[in-house]
Order: C-alpha cells, then structure tokens, then sequence
C-alpha cells in the first residue's frame, strides 16, 4: 500500500482569539510531480524542498540546512514557509517579520520521505476579507509535515564520451522557463557553447566595430548588436571542461527535456551597419539644401506676385515629391545593411523558413558551396507588399536532411526540408545544425568569410542508440 504523508499545524492568536488547526492526508508524491518535490544529490550532498503552490499545503521553499530560521518575503527569494488553506474564506499563514523568525527543522530527509518539524511566530491573513473582520492577525504556529514520494528521480540520457550523472536535481523548475539540467545535459550545453563560442569568436574583430572598445563611431561603421540571445564572443574563450561535473549551470532546459532529443536556437549574432546621412545617397544635408532653394526661388516669386500663394504650395508639393522619388529605398538600405547569424541545434521539424516565399521566383535553390556540409540554400531578397524587405538568406545545413523538390526552376527549388534522425536517437547528442545568415549579400559574404564552420561542424555526433 502506498504511503500517505501528513499536514498538520494549530495557529494561536495572541490576542486569545479561536486558533486555526488543520490536519490533512498527503498522497505519495508521483517522482515527476514538481510541484511538490525534493531531492538528495549524493554527488554533492546537496538537498532541497519546493512546494509550489499546492492548495492544501502552500508554498514551501528550502535549502538543505538541517534547521534554518525562515522570514517572509513576498517575492519568493531564498526560503519560503507560507501555507495557504480555506474555512469559510481563504487564508494563508507567513512568518511574523515583527517578531522572530519561523523555525524549521528536518527529522528525515531522503530520497524517498521528508519529516520536517516547524515552530514560530506568524500572520494570520485573510486577504479581501469583508469590512469589520480580523484579516491580520499576530499569533503562534506549530506544526509536522510528512511527505512521501517515489524514491527515484527523472533520468535523461548520457553524453557519449562523458562519465556525467543523468539524474535530474531540479533546484529550479517553471513549467514556461525550464528547469535545471542534469549533469549530462549541463555537459552538452557546455559543450555546445564552447564550440559556437570559437567559431564566432573572429566576427566581432574583424568585421565590427563596437563604440565600447574605444573610439567614436562613424558612419558606415558596423556595429555589433548585444542582445539577450547573443553568444558572449567578446570576452576570453571558455576554458570549461564540459564534463566536469561541478560545472556551473549552462542553461535551463525545457521540462520536457528528458523526453526528446535536445535542440537550442538561442545562439545568434547580429550586426548594423551606421547610415551616412552626409555623404552619399542618404544625403539629408544635400536634400535639406534643395528644399531650402525651393522655398526661396517660390517665396521671391510670390513677393512679387508672380505667382500666387497656392501656386507656390503646388510648386513646393511637386518639387519635393520630385526628389523624394530620387531618395533610395531605405528599407532596401537597412536590410542591405544589417546581417544576423543564428545556429539551431538539432531541428526536429519541416524547415517552414526554407518553403517558398512569394511564388516560384523566390523559393530556395539546394547548392554545395560549403565543404563539410550537407547542402546549403540560397534565397534572394526581395520587397514585400507593405514596402519593407525580406532579406538575402544563406541556410547551410549538417547532418542528414531530407529534401523534397517543387519541380519547378528547372526541377531543383525546395519544397520542404526535413530533418532524419532515428526515434531511438540518444537524446543527449547533436545530430543536425541549420546556420542561418541573413541580410545584406555583402555582409553574408563577410560573416561566412570569418566564421569558423568546422568548429560548427565538429559538434555533430554520429547519432547513437540508447
């Protein structure tokens, strides 16, 4: 018969008010439920309790100290002892901040049974309580809980050629975010970021100039453009083993990580090329001085009265819509001048960015111009209806792909790309990269010039079964 844990606490008002005690059964604890979840890490003795949110318990957060003293705060940073529950209203029950701290202490802890002792001072809570009742109440809290779950944990594959632990210790976990990686997974991040880091490590000086490096920047400059999902490859390269097990995080995962072969798409660069608004066909200066003689010309000829005040703002709509016609296309100029690199690891599905674009004319082409890889594609820009501009693409693809032809062009343009890999895949592998380049053809041609693709390359892994 499966084991059932126990809740049970009384809260004391200090005022001599009725106290509030509850006493519920726990149902075992499923080993994949992280919502209510420890672990015992042998690796390192590390421990650690989460109960998120549960309706008959609340939320509990703690660390692995045989006792520690717990204090309220409301944006559940450190430990966390707040229990939530319901009699005729809802309530919960926190630390008393104005007095002393909840004290907790942990009888048993393992794998499969925590037994844990709490004693304090704490609130009383009833938030939106109708007017004249008594929604913070000053009291004492004692209590047990006694949990019970699957003495087991999730398992994810195992890096080839790595000794690493495949247990999930999940320290951190939301359902949106991810959680924490195993060892194993830890490894692959690592590993996959030490390769990108090298081959992208010769862009920035070669092609970019970044204001904070020294010096002004100028027009026509390329600037680096840091964003949240760039690859640091301004820094030293990393010097990490990847198999060292005391590695600190990479990365979060998704929850569903243990389930499905790995795949990241965070890693990208991107560059900006600073417009010339002097020199050039951007000249504003130039544009600016030819308005100007316009008005004057138009505001001498109204003065004396050669022309009439509307004449003179027919004249001036008509003159400035004439040169605005001879001004460049400025979206064709800022797609012309920007590039954006990007690395998917281990795509899993029809590649929707390499299907035609706007008829026939646009759909991508299978080339081999890359050494080392499977194929690569080429798109050419083109202006959509709004008046922006899809860019020039350079797919380049590793790994094994298969590709389906439209028949048109001569029979060689794309109709789909879809990844091959087995269903028996080892999950903690990289069987496929896509590097994608977009931008100006110009600026393609420079990042593939500096970017190292056998680095790229030599992540892929001949794909293995469990």
């Amino acid at each position: 018969m499966a084991q059932t844990g126990t809740f049970n606490y009384e809260f004391s008002p200090l005022n001599g008010g009725p106290s509030v005690k509850k006493s519920i059964a726990v149902p075992l604890v499923k080993y994949k439920n992280y919502n209510t979840y420890w672990f015992v890490n042998p690796n390192t003795g590390a421990r650690h309790l989460m109960v998120n949110g549960s309706s008959d318990i609340g939320i509990i957060i703690l660390d692995d100290r045989a006792d520690t003293n717990v204090v309220y705060q409301d944006k559940y940073q450190g430990d966390q002892f707040n229990i939530l529950g319901k009699t005729k209203t809802e309530f919960y029950i926190h630390p008393d901040n104005d007095h002393r701290p909840m004290r907790v202490h942990y009888n048993i802890f393992n794998a499969g049974e925590i037994y844990l002792t709490f004693a304090g001072n704490a609130v009383y809570d009833q938030p939106g309580a109708s007017p004249g009742t008594i929604d913070h109440v000053h009291g004492f809290i004692s209590g047990t809980l006694q949990l019970f779950r699957e003495p087991k944990y999730e398992q994810t594959d195992k890096m080839p050629g790595c000794n690493c632990d495949p247990t999930v210790y999940a320290k951190f976990y939301d359902e949106e975010i991810g959680r924490t990686p195993s060892a194993c997974e830890n490894a692959l991040l690592w590993r996959v970021f030490n390769g990108i880091q090298k081959a992208f490590n010769n862009l920035v000086p070669a092609i970019s100039f970044r204001e904070d490096a020294g010096g002004k920047r100028a027009p026509g400059d390329l600037i680096y453009r840091e964003t949240g999902a760039t690859i640091d490859v301004t820094g030293p390269l990393s010097t990490v083993d990847p198999c060292n097990p005391n590695n600190e995080r990479r990365a979060v995962v998704s929850v569903n990580a243990a389930t499905r072969p790995f795949t990241q798409d965070t890693y990208g660069l991107s560059f900006f090329k600073l417009p010339d608004f002097n020199n050039g066909p951007l000249n504003v200066q130039s544009y600016s001085k030819k308005i100007g003689a316009l008005s004057d010309s138009t505001s001498r000829l109204l003065k004396a009265n050669k022309i009439t005040a509307l004449q003179q703002q027919k004249i001036m709509l008509e003159g400035m819509q004439k040169l605005s016609t001879s001004m460049p296309d400025t979206k064709q100029m800022e797609m012309e001048g920007s590039v954006k690199l990007k690395v998917i690891i281990n795509s899993l599905y029809a590649d929707e960015a390499a299907r035609g674009v706007t008829g026939e004319r646009y759909r991508p082409v299978v080339r081999h111009t890359i050494p080392g890889s499977a194929f690569d594609i080429y798109v050419p820009a083109h202006r959509d209806e709004d008046g922006s501009w899809t860019p020039n693409k350079v797919y380049i693809y590793y790994g094994k792909f298969n590709v389906v032809n439209s028949g048109a062009a001569g029979g060689n343009s794309i109709k789909s790309i879809t990844p091959v890999y087995a269903p028996t895949v080892n999950k903690i592998t990289v069987f496929n990269l896509k590097v994608m380049v977009e931008g100006g053809n110009d600026l393609i041609a420079k990042v593939l010039a500096n970017i190292d693709l056998k680095n790229i390359q030599q992540l892929i892994d001949n794909p293995k079964t469990k």
